[in-house]
């Protein structure tokens, strides 16, 4: 019978093993790094008792090392009704109430400075909404095709079960009224 032999390395092998396993690992923490989100869409949102409608306000900050932003994507509710969409100079925002998207993106004109560049933050997109805000989850693209995502707030469509504790629901004030006395027979004797 023959004995397996057992492979031991040398030192220098394993020295070699132990550095192309660092390198690997710092390549992959690089790379994970690359990954991580890299983009803020910060919101501020205010209400007008006057106007019955909210206010969003958002900046966006490119964190990222190298490549300019392409365009940023803020969902809303569907049948969100979004008016007074303003952007900064330099930038665009529209609505596309087909798939429920806010979007802000550079314009084309070349001779308008300002830039989603990395290291940038740039300053207010707004619109104004009848609906309160929630949490959404934003995505952004930049000029690599890389996409980064993180959270800010969004106009939602209120659950119907709000409008009838108001007195607005389908019932509507009827169902804070007694129910109707029944009818009331003749007894025959």
């Amino acid at each position: 019978m023959i004995k397996p032999y057992p492979l031991k390395p040398n030192r220098r092998v394993r020295q070699l093993l132990g550095a192309a396993f660092a390198t690997a690992c710092s390549t992959v923490l690089i790379v994970g790094v690359r990954a991580q989100a890299q983009v803020v869409v910060p919101s501020n949102v205010n209400f007008s008792m006057g106007t019955g409608l909210y206010t969003y306000s958002y900046s966006v900050t490119n964190n990222g090392p190298t490549f300019d932003l392409a365009i940023v994507n803020v969902p809303v509710a569907l049948g969100s009704d979004l008016m007074n969409l303003t952007a900064p100079t330099g930038f665009g925002i529209s609505f596309d109430p087909g798939v429920s998207i806010v979007s802000f993106f550079e314009d084309s004109d070349p001779l308008t400075i300002p830039t989603f560049s990395p290291g940038t933050t740039n300053g207010f997109f707004t619109y104004t909404s009848t609906y309160a805000p929630d949490t959404v989850i934003f995505d952004a693209l930049d000029a690599n095709g890389d996409t980064f995502t993180g959270p800010t707030l969004s106009p939602t469509v209120p659950e119907p079960g709000t409008f009838s504790l108001i007195g607005f629901g389908p019932a509507g004030p009827r169902a804070a009224s007694p129910p109707p006395e029944p009818p009331s027979f003749p007894t025959l004797v």
